[in-house]
């Protein structure tokens, strides 16, 4: 076992007899946890290395595809003004899905004593995880805190200064207009835990297990100050795991496992940030069983051009419409009409800044009537991941 200290924290970790798990494991991991937290944390990339360089208003330039974001500055790091803190209390899990997770109380052999309580643990807890199949991970992390910008816009305009200066030591910046590349921003979301376990095997029917003084993925706290530490573990030669039971519920004490990013591009803000977004894209479609033609409309004004711009079309259902916008298209705004016998059903839904609203630059919004009966349409929340 290979034993890894940083400022608060134990990092025990379990490698392969066989082979040390490379730079290019932890990148293929860190992006297939992202794939699996972003099944409910939506826009959300995993720290699968317990990297401690994620924290809110780190500066840097983020690969997209696998989540690994490379530091630049720490200028903004928790600048008191734009970021704040709240305590949370909530346990993430997730898994592939040929992972098979038990847990139970065991007997502790010779019982242990709890060095902070001095209560001696005779009985603890047992997790064991089992991968059917090569290149599954499973990860459990108790969410302790949450760090977040309340206002990017004001940040990026008041510490434009600091983002450009670190911008020109890459080659995100055109050093002609000043304009930045989307990829580098700052981190502008940090989930920190406070207990937590990451596993993966490189191979088919890897198994792993460890033996707690208490549950460790669990989110409630422990009512005679037990800590929560761990006993024993054993695993495949196959599987590397990474666990932290911290001590206490302090910022020093935790690990960031999860954060979000805020791109900028050009000299604006993309909150959210997870892909590159070269246009936008509203997608106007008529619900199936939908009788109605569609006539839409669409106005809108970009950063460099004051000016009202329009398009317009229309659509007899079930067909449907793709309006592509410049990527700094602002105050878009939808209007539609539903022609009925005697008057038309007319909706209409305007966005200030779609960079920001859309996800992924994309938004769809759905009609619906039977004709020549009332209809109506509804903006619909993007499933995009």
């Amino acid at each position: 076992m290979k034993i890894l200290k940083k400022t608060g924290l134990t990092l025990f970790v379990l490698l392969s007899s066989s082979s040390v798990f490379s730079a290019d494991d932890s990148s293929f991991w860190n992006q297939e946890l992202t794939n699996l937290m972003r099944s409910s944390k939506e826009n959300t990339f995993a720290n699968w290395s317990n990297d401690p360089s994620i924290q809110v208003g780190a500066i840097g330039y983020l690969n997209y595809l696998t989540g690994e974001f490379t530091l630049v500055s720490t200028d903004m790091v928790d600048d008191p003004v734009y970021f704040l803190t709240k305590r949370k209390d909530e346990k993430w899990e997730f898994s592939s899905k040929n992972t098979s997770k038990n847990s139970g109380e065991v007997k502790v052999d010779g019982g242990y004593l709890d060095p902070n309580s001095g209560v001696k643990v005779d009985v603890g807890m047992e997790h064991s995880w089992v991968f059917s199949k090569a290149k599954s991970l499973a990860a459990t992390y108790i969410i302790a805190v949450e760090a977040y910008t309340n206002n990017p816009y004001g940040l990026v305009a008041d510490k434009w200064d600091i983002i450009k200066s670190a911008a020109e030591k890459t080659p995100y910046i055109d050093h002609e207009t000043g304009d930045i590349s989307q990829g580098f921003g700052y981190i502008s979301g940090v989930k920190w835990a406070s207990r937590g376990v990451a596993i993966a095997s490189n191979d088919d029917e890897g198994q792993y297990s460890i033996v707690t003084s208490m549950n460790v993925t669990s989110p409630k706290k422990d009512q005679i100050g037990l800590t929560p530490k761990l006993i024993s573990e054993k695993g495949s030669n196959s599987v590397t795991a990474t666990k932290f039971p911290a001590t206490r519920d302090e910022i020093g004490e935790l690990v960031p496992v999860a954060f979000t990013f805020t791109s900028i591009d050009g000299k604006r803000p993309i909150n959210n940030w997870t892909q590159p977004i070269n246009q936008l894209e509203l997608i106007i479609n008529s619900k199936p069983g939908s009788t109605y033609i569609t006539k839409w409309q669409v106005a809108y004004k970009t950063v460099t051009n004051k000016n009202i711009q329009h398009k317009s079309g229309a659509f007899p259902a079930p067909q449907s419409a793709s309006v592509y916008l410049p990527k700094d298209a602002v105050d878009v705004q939808l209007s539609i009409k539903l022609p009925g016998v005697f008057s038309s059903n007319r909706c209409e839904v305007v966005w200030k800044d779609p960079i920001n609203q859309w996800n992924k630059g994309k938004k769809e919004v759905q009609t619906y009537g039977i004709w020549p009966a009332n209809a109506w349409c509804t903006e619909l929340k993007s499933s995009i991941r």
